[in-house]
């Protein structure tokens, strides 16, 4: 039996779908839902509420922990048709920074917010109580990293079966706020990931429920016959984050949260970034990084065109006067210099160029290479 991680959750869990039933994308957006009385101060009228939802479904677990709109939830586990999902930013931006982060290099096999329905007999082996065993069908990791690339007219689809031969090689958990998610993410999903044969499971922390700052964490399957999760060391930490070497993405990577980003960026403590090691440039790289590497560069390469078109001008006016051969024309010989300066980037010194205005060298041995 698998390891046991941490205690069974405080409530019940999601009952999922089928494959074979209606299924429909979610959309997780950061917009806020519209005023709405607490209705969860009142269990019973709470209840009253949810079963008028035109969504309603009699055998889901609904929670208290959670609000029920008519097309909206802050459930991170329910799924129905024409309901979107309502995220706090922190569980957002960490997500959506997975995303962003790797799809460059991962392109369709970074996906986020998709059920993988678990076969039967996997079901069965994991640990009596738990909650995909007696509940659950599936899971919904955060963030995966898929084993094989999706055929493009299933690419839209939210659900998928899980392929034993070819296991998704990772899966991103962000924990949420409630005791319940943290014991699922912890536990529940961990013994289901390491029976599911996901090679490293990333579990980040933005509301400081494991630790006393937002710490990213990583298991690593290990052993032969029944592979089992081990919690993988750091290699250095960075910035008093930690940095793993992950086997998957063949990287060091960390999670870092905006409040302790440098730059000019406006510290938002619900910013979160997976953040990749360049050791060639010696920087921690995501797509906001990135852009502003690029625009850093773009500023200098204006400088550095500016000052060559400085330099340029300098010694056209200097050449003014510079004798020539009767063939040759004044017009065409700037013209030559110019280009050849621009395309190899850099001029003559003033005194090459003095050379050819007294007369003691020909035009042409300022050419450079």
């Amino acid at each position: 039996m698998a390891t046991q991680h941490s205690l069974l959750p405080s409530a019940a869990e999601q009952v999922e779908r089928t494959l074979d039933g209606p299924v429909s994308g979610i959309r997780v957006e950061e917009k806020e839902h519209e005023s709405h009385i607490p209705l969860r101060m009142d269990p019973q009228a709470w209840w009253a509420h949810v079963r008028t939802l035109g969504h309603y479904d009699p055998n889901y677990p609904y929670h208290l922990d959670y609000e029920y709109g008519p097309d909206w939830t802050d459930d991170p586990q329910y799924v129905a048709d024409g309901v979107r999902r309502l995220l706090d930013p922190q569980h957002w931006s960490a997500t959506f920074s997975f995303w962003a982060t790797l799809k460059p290099e991962w392109d369709d096999l970074v996906q986020t917010e998709r059920k993988i329905l678990i076969p039967q007999d996997i079901r069965d082996g994991l640990s009596a109580d738990n909650l995909y065993r007696i509940k659950m069908e599936g899971v919904i990791p955060d963030g995966l990293i898929a084993a094989r690339s999706l055929p493009k007219d299933r690419r839209s689809l939210t659900v998928r079966r899980h392929d034993p031969e070819h296991p998704d090689q990772l899966y991103l958990e962000v924990v949420s706020k409630t005791e319940r998610d943290v014991q699922r993410d912890t536990r529940h999903k961990m013994e289901a990931y390491q029976a599911l044969g996901i090679r490293e499971y990333l579990l980040y922390d933005p509301f400081r429920r494991l630790g006393d700052r937002p710490q990213l964490y990583v298991y690593r399957l290990s052993g032969n016959g029944s592979p089992a999760y081990t919690k993988v060391d750091p290699t250095r930490w960075a910035d008093r984050h930690p940095v793993y070497r992950s086997e998957v993405l063949d990287q060091e990577i960390r999670m870092l949260p905006a409040n302790d980003r440098g730059g000019s960026l406006e510290p938002l403590d619900n910013e979160h970034r997976l953040q990749l090691w360049e050791p060639t440039q010696g920087v921690w790289l995501d797509p906001e990084v990135e852009m502003q590497l690029k625009l850093a560069a773009s500023h200098a390469e204006g400088l550095r065109q500016g000052l060559l078109q400085g330099q340029i001008n300098d010694r056209l006016d200097l050449l003014a006067d510079a004798p020539l051969e009767s063939s040759e024309s004044v017009t065409e010989v700037r013209n030559t210099l110019e280009q050849n300066w621009r395309r190899t980037g850099t001029v003559p010194s003033m005194a090459q160029t003095l050379e050819v205005v007294t007369g003691r060298h020909p035009w042409r041995t300022l050419l450079t290479e």
